[in-house]
């Protein structure tokens, strides 16, 4: 029975911390969806057509890696493309503190999910989409902590 896991997020931008989190996820599942999730309360910094084009371009040759976006629920994407497992990155214990409970949410309404809490690595741990889209912003280069950034244009 092949195994798929659903990586949710904004990825606002797809950092290098998000990356590390994916390869370690290809070494569990047979197939990782990133979910580029549509959030009606933010407006995206880099548009949503450009995040999703920069996801294609990172894992054009990894066949195991769907891209979507989506509105609404990520346990409920998870029942539409009949996913059992989310995916979620930590960082550190804070980011543990955030997610947890929304996991035990997610479990309550849908028992069939569950959720995978990874660790990025070390090297790319302390990287925060905020404080990039900041840099960014005033114009400093984000290679180091994005890979292939000249593809992301601003929303």
């Amino acid at each position: 029975m092949s195994k798929t896991v659903l990586y949710p997020g904004s990825f606002d931008p797809f950092t290098k911390g998000h990356e590390s989190i994916v390869q370690k996820a290809l070494l569990l599942f047979d197939k990782l969806v990133i979910g580029i999730g549509k959030n009606s309360e933010k407006k995206g910094y880099f548009t949503l057509e450009s995040r999703i084009n920069h996801l294609e371009h990172l894992y054009k040759d990894e066949k195991r890696v769907q891209i979507l976006s989506y509105e609404g629920l990520t346990i409920d994407l998870c029942s539409k493309k009949n996913i059992n497992f989310l995916l979620r990155g930590l960082r550190n214990n804070k980011d543990f503190d955030y997610e947890y409970p929304i996991s035990m949410h997610n479990k309550l309404l849908n028992d069939n999910v569950e959720t995978i809490f990874l660790c990025s690595d070390l090297n790319v741990s302390p990287f925060q989409s905020n404080i990039i889209r900041e840099i960014h912003k005033s114009g400093g280069n984000i290679d180091v902590f994005v890979s292939q950034s000249s593809l992301l244009r601003i929303d």
